[in-house]
């Protein structure tokens, strides 16, 4: 009888611990005293661009952005990789972090950014002579294409702001969430946007940026919701939308290399990120939702 009881004393404190450290991560607070960092770090970073943005304008005739440096993405890469590695084996024996406002400030950065992105390059291809349509833009040096160009190396930079997403899952020890999907994609689209940059920003280049943006806004718009524990009517449609973004852009990819308006390997480095986005992600959908409704329908019947 005692070692019942004592058992049960056991079993009962391990309850109420794993109850207390759930409750402790519910109810951690997003709007605090603890936002104040994350938003000063936005400040600075966006004070960084702004910089960055008034020394580009003055190079804008020399076509800046071809520049940009191999080693951001060779040392991103592998540091990231570093990172998912020994960051969730470092994780393992602690506690998650309670870092809520630093990913509701990363989240509606995101989604400002995005939108911002968004309604800029649509803006400039209404407005700038150079632009003869949506598709088939050839390229125009100089000037003329220096705002595009600035919004398509500025979608590029936030490839890199994007591994945070990673950052935020080892923290806070949402591994199962860490896949093969989640890193390739995150590495793959670096080297996308810096072959983007290396080679032509001008043109039809900003179309991929723009598309991609637009998926962004529903995403983080959908993380930002859930923070903050309000239902998000869209969240089911995710992943469908960012299936038509792949198809989209893979459709853009084939007009550009028949049209010939931009170097060749521009497009088929697009079509080559959206294939492999297509078979992962319809994997992904297909082990998520379609395989887990068939199984609910075995169940009913």
């Amino acid at each position: 009888m005692e070692t019942m009881t004592a058992d049960t004393k056991v079993k009962s404190k391990s309850s109420e611990e794993i109850k207390g450290s759930n409750e402790v991560q519910d109810t951690e607070k997003v709007f605090s005293s603890a936002l104040v960092m994350p938003v000063l770090l936005v400040a600075g970073y966006l004070g960084l661009l702004r910089v960055m943005a008034h020394y580009l304008q003055e190079e804008a005739d020399t076509d800046p952005f071809k520049r940009v440096w191999w080693s951001g993405p060779i040392f991103f890469s592998i540091a990231y990789l570093l990172i998912v590695k020994f960051g969730v084996e470092w994780m393992k024996d602690r506690k998650p972090f309670q870092i809520k406002p630093y990913i509701f400030t990363y989240n509606l950065y995101q989604c400002i950014l995005n939108i911002w992105c968004v309604v800029a390059m649509c803006y400039e291809v209404y407005s700038n002579p150079i632009f003869t349509g949506i598709w088939g833009n050839t390229p125009v040096p100089g000037r003329a294409s220096f705002r595009i160009s600035f919004l398509v190396w500025i979608h590029y930079n936030n490839k890199y702001i994007e591994l945070l997403d990673t950052m935020w899952m080892i923290l806070r020890k949402k591994n199962n969430q860490i896949s093969f999907l989640h890193c390739y994609h995150h590495v793959l689209l670096i080297w996308a946007w810096f072959l983007v940059c290396k080679i032509e920003t001008a043109g039809d280049s900003y179309f991929g940026a723009c598309v991609n943006s637009f998926i962004h806004i529903i995403m983080y718009g959908y993380y930002t919701l859930a923070l903050l524990n309000v239902p998000c009517p869209w969240k089911k449609w995710i992943t469908t939308c960012q299936m038509i973004q792949f198809c989209v852009c893979f459709s853009h990819s084939c007009f550009v290399v028949y049209n010939g308006n931009a170097p060749v390997i521009l497009p088929l480095a697009q079509a080559f990120v959206m294939i492999n986005m297509l078979v992962l992600f319809g994997r992904f959908y297909v082990k998520s939702y379609v395989k887990k409704d068939d199984k609910k329908a075995v169940k009913n019947e």
